[in-house]
């Protein structure tokens, strides 16, 4: 699943969330409330480690892999 489905998943749910606690109530809004602050903050934790992943790095494995598997069937 990509950052982008997750975070779209956690926005509908966040949102049901909110919809049923609207109808059920305060006691089931502030529930909500603490819900949606608690998913901000897994968000931000997401971002900063997301921030510092190297992707370039990542890359440039993939490049090395795939050239090994090519050189490997080259060589046959």
């Amino acid at each position: 699943m990509t950052r982008t489905q997750q975070k779209l998943m956690l926005q509908k749910d966040q949102l049901e969330t909110q919809e049923a606690g609207a109808l059920n109530g305060p006691s089931a809004g502030s529930a909500a409330v603490k819900f949606a602050k608690e998913i901000e903050r897994i968000d931000r934790e997401y971002e900063t480690v997301a921030r510092f992943h190297d992707p370039l790095g990542a890359a440039l494995a993939r490049l090395a892999a795939t050239g090994r598997a090519q050189s490997t069937a080259e060589s046959r």
